[in-house]
């Protein structure tokens, strides 16, 4: 068995990590299970925080209380410093306010298989996850398949980079 390719370790290369992104060359890692998980907090720290989506501007707007005619003037303006509406004479205002947003749903998914008999043999989990060190949504699959001794996670970042670790589940504890 090959030996991990963390700098300075000599314990036995468990997992293939595979890192792909847009502004990097592939990379693939055989590393043992304590720099599986390290690798992945790195690679994933490495990449740059999404850029925060600008709040919709607020638009307003000043309408004659009577006939609606849409008026040249200040939303803050007290009474006494209006003008006559130029069509009916009102001094009666009504203001407009439009404020828009945005709204995203997210959803995963949580299935086990099991023979009639017996315990969970394979576990998935697939969907949408949220990464605090990138304050961003992506994707993320893992499979832990007891049956064939299989773990496999797939880390799919809003960037577009990713990450998969595959490892046989005996060398995958926890």
């Amino acid at each position: 068995m090959a030996i991990c390719d963390w700098r300075g370790c000599s314990e036995c290369a468990t997992h293939v990590v595979d890192l792909v992104a847009p502004d990097i060359s592939t990379e693939r890692w055989g590393v043992c299970r304590p720099h599986d998980r390290e690798l992945k907090t790195k690679f994933v720290r490495s990449r740059p925080r999404k850029t925060p989506e600008l709040p919709l501007p607020t638009q307003t707007s000043v309408l004659c209380g009577q006939c609606k005619r849409v008026l040249p003037e200040r939303s803050g303006l007290l009474p006494t410093e209006r003008e006559p509406c130029p069509d009916c004479d009102s001094m009666s205002r009504s203001i407009n306010v439009e404020v828009g947003g945005t709204m995203s749903f997210h959803s995963s998914l949580h299935v086990r298989a099991r023979h009639s008999k017996g315990g969970w043999f394979v576990r998935t989990k697939t969907g949408d996850d949220y990464t605090r060190d990138l304050e961003a949504w992506g994707k993320r699959e893992l499979m832990i398949d007891n049956e064939h001794d299989r773990y496999r996670e797939v880390i799919d970042l809003y960037d577009g980079a990713r990450l998969e670790s595959n490892a046989r589940l005996r060398d995958h504890p926890g």
